[in-house]
């Protein structure tokens, strides 16, 4: 397979969304802001994706930067968390939800309840599956995912995490390279290990986008210093944040050593936004923790 992701580097299925290009603050509510893509034209990149072969997940935009005003003219801020589903034919480009969101900033709403129906319904209009928003307050407290260096263990979300990023070793590719995984004969079961060191870049504006990787697995045991190795070199990769997930976790399963495979990449915020991907070949929901650097 060969090592240059040039299919990734054109990104004409998003070359007519708002990234990239100047916007206008629009004060009106308009729905039609929201930019639509579709997860196939995506996946079409995605290297040895299979669309017959099961996968779950979802998608957990978290809101910063969300608004409205109350019907005495007050203005209301809430934290918002959006989940939309793995299943849904659509997402929404990060930037039109941006613009959209703003959009709401000078909107009388009746009820925080009225901006859940509103916000919650348009998202699912355009993705074609069903969007919820949960509304949090500000001052909620969030918790913080530890990790440990190898050879120590730390209690996280999901259980036992490795830390990955302790390990002294040479990186010297930046392209998607996924001869580097390798496994032991070593067998585990649930083995949860976590970088901090996935960067990868918008295909559109060529940007970084940072995030924190957690792959949960079973089977045996991958070679830590090759996968960090593996997850270095995403630097110089293109990809939205969904896409980049499903082109780590679709490398995993591929490897016939390994059973259940579930990969989250949190990604810190752009634009007020932040968005926690996960994907996995069980059924089984996974709790998508707000890091510190969320």
């Amino acid at each position: 397979m060969s090592n240059n992701d040039t299919s990734f580097t054109a990104g004409t299925y998003a070359s007519t969304s708002p990234l990239g290009h100047s916007s206008d603050y629009v004060q009106a509510y308009t729905p039609t802001l929201l930019h639509a893509i579709a997860r196939a034209d995506y996946r079409a990149t995605v290297l040895g994706y299979n669309a017959a072969q099961p996968m779950f997940g979802a998608d957990v935009w978290q809101c910063y930067e969300l608004s409205w005003l109350n019907p005495q003219g007050k203005p209301v801020a809430k934290h918002g968390r959006l989940l939309v589903p793995v299943e849904s034919p659509i997402i929404v480009e990060s930037k039109s939800l941006k613009l959209y969101l703003n959009s709401l900033n000078q909107h009388t709403f009746a009820s925080n309840e009225a901006v859940v129906q509103t916000v919650s319904r348009d998202l699912s209009e355009l993705l074609g599956a069903k969007v919820t928003l949960e509304l949090l307050d500000l001052h909620t407290p969030w918790d913080v995912t530890s990790a440990a260096p190898i050879g120590s263990v730390a209690s996280g979300e999901q259980g036992d995490i490795v830390q990955l990023d302790e390990l002294d070793v040479a990186c010297t590719l930046y392209q998607r390279s996924p001869q580097l995984l390798n496994v032991t004969d070593q067998q585990v079961t649930n083995e949860v290990v976590q970088s901090d060191l996935l960067c990868s870049n918008c295909p559109v504006t060529s940007q970084p986008d940072w995030a924190t990787v957690t792959i949960t697995y079973s089977g045996q045991k991958l070679d830590y210093s090759e996968l960090l190795q593996y997850i270095v070199s995403y630097r110089e990769h293109n990809g939205f944040h969904e896409q980049t997930v499903e082109q780590i976790y679709t490398d995993l399963v591929q490897l016939p050593q390994l059973q259940a495979v579930t990969v989250l990449a949190r990604y810190t915020r752009r634009g007020g936004i932040a968005i926690s991907a996960y994907r996995s070949n069980q059924p089984a929901s996974v709790d998508v923790v707000r890091l510190l650097r969320q």
